[in-house]
């Protein structure tokens, strides 16, 4: 693949993310390099494009303190109406959507003037991936040059995300065998799932929110889980799930 200097770092990490043995930590570890690597102001944010609206499943670490009010307010739906051959071929300047209520809430706060995205469907799947890219109001946008390199990356995005999904597709399995070690008491089913969603990163009020239950109900089944699995935390519960063969 040949992609300038300048995008090199990215290539090598998704190549080293696709082949590495331990794939439990895919996605974070992408999340934790991306900023470093793509040449973008702002970061990265991670969507996923159903229909004609990107709901977005990662927001960067930079807009975490928007994040409540903004999906409180837009639902988890960019209000803009991209057309996917708008994100698929990038760039895009915020100057055309000067005083939207998408510029105006959240890229004027953020400072954000200029984004470009690829997108990829992976087999079977009903939605598509997009990787967005951002750079501040006053650095120069996004050429199209740069828009090809992150289109001949895209299929290493695709690679990495199947591999991420395939590693989700395991976590039950690893649940119920590291459940099972030392005669640990049995997770009832709903812990099950709870403890899944723990291993894909949701915090408790997205546990919440997704069940229909209240965040107060999400710890005390914490605490259950905790107690049957012989972990302190989140963080040894993790260790002791992923250090199980799936």
């Amino acid at each position: 693949m040949n992609v300038d200097s300048g995008w090199k770092g990215l290539y090598d990490l998704l190549n080293d993310l696709i082949r590495q043995e331990e794939s439990a930590d895919l996605e974070a570890s992408l999340c934790d390099n991306i900023n470093s690597l793509i040449p973008a102001d702002k970061g990265a944010g991670f969507f996923q494009y159903y229909e004609a609206y990107p709901h977005c499943v990662k927001w960067p670490d930079y807009a975490s303190s928007l994040v409540p009010d903004f999906n409180s307010h837009y639902g988890k739906v960019c209000p803009v109406p991209f057309r996917m051959k708008d994100m698929m071929m990038g760039p895009v300047s915020w100057r055309r959507y000067h005083n939207t209520e998408y510029d105006t809430d959240f890229n004027h706060p953020l400072n954000i003037g200029h984004s470009m995205a690829v997108g990829f469907r992976l087999p079977q799947a009903k939605f598509i991936h997009i990787i967005a890219l951002n750079r501040s109001q006053e650095s120069r946008g996004f050429s199209q040059h740069e828009a090809q390199n992150l289109k001949l990356l895209s299929g290493l995005f695709a690679q990495l995300y199947q591999r991420i999904e395939h590693t989700e597709g395991c976590i039950e399995n690893r649940i119920q065998k590291a459940n099972l070690r030392l005669g640990m008491a049995p997770l009832s089913p709903r812990e099950t799932e709870i403890c899944a969603l723990i291993c894909r990163r949701y915090t408790a009020r997205e546990i919440a929110e997704h069940l229909q239950i209240s965040t107060r109900t999400v710890e005390c089944h914490y605490k259950h889980i905790y107690y049957k699995m012989n972990v302190a935390n989140r963080g040894e519960l993790l260790r002791l799930i992923f250090s199980t063969d799936s």
